[in-house]
């Protein structure tokens, strides 16, 4: 049931956000939005550098990365507890009418395998004109997402086709990653207390004896 909570919300917020991301030229662009009706907060990632698909990507018809995560309230409390994966092609490129089977599947530092089952929910995340985008989306434990993230190499299958994340979309990932880290994990608390090393006590001034000085014959 909290997948399905989880992907209505994510959808929900695509179109809006990823307008005000596309058009930058900057290697990767994060931008957060307040929903005050569902007081939700969603921050999203879209890293300008498309993938190397061969043939495919020539022109344009690139395939670009995105990551987007929830989560309550207007202030990050703790880590969320899930986070997106999402692939987005041009709308009027054949991609994903072409592709029979949508599973994700990565290979993190050629050891660690992640099956991200099918691609769902597909979305416009550009309504209309030249620029009309579609994307995809892979859900993911934040635990996953970390190993990704802090990956020196990544290697992905999504359907036939296969492909690397490159310098710039690994980096963008970490960046993401310390993006969606509440600050009171990054500000460490103090130390408790250590009895016998913590309690000592403050040297005090013995000063002058009541009786005053003794005199000196």
């Amino acid at each position: 049931m909290w997948r399905f909570v989880w992907t209505v919300l994510v959808l929900a917020a695509i179109p809006k956000i990823v307008k005000r991301l596309f058009g930058k030229a900057e290697p990767c662009t994060t931008h957060q939005s307040y929903d005050r009706f569902r007081d939700v907060t969603y921050i999203m990632l879209r890293v300008a550098e498309p993938f190397e698909l061969g043939g495919w990507s020539v022109g344009s018809r690139p395939l670009y990365l995105y990551a987007l995560t929830t989560y309550s309230g207007r202030e990050m409390k703790e880590h969320p507890d899930r986070v997106s994966l999402g692939f987005s092609a041009p709308a009027d490129s054949d991609l994903w009418r072409e592709m029979v089977e949508k599973r994700l599947l990565l290979l993190v530092d050629g050891e660690t395998r992640c099956d991200l089952g099918e691609l769902c929910g597909l979305s416009d995340v550009d309504v209309a004109g030249p620029d009309a985008m579609e994307a995809r989306w892979a859900n993911m434990s934040l635990e996953d997402f970390k190993k990704i993230a802090s990956a020196t190499k990544v290697e992905v299958r999504l359907g036939a086709l296969e492909f690397s994340f490159t310098d710039s979309h690994r980096e963008c990932l970490r960046k993401f990653l310390d993006a969606i880290t509440p600050l009171s994990v990054i500000r460490k608390p103090r130390r408790p207390p250590v009895p016998g090393l913590d309690d000592v006590e403050e040297p005090t001034d013995p000063g002058i004896p009541d009786g005053g000085p003794e005199s000196v014959g």
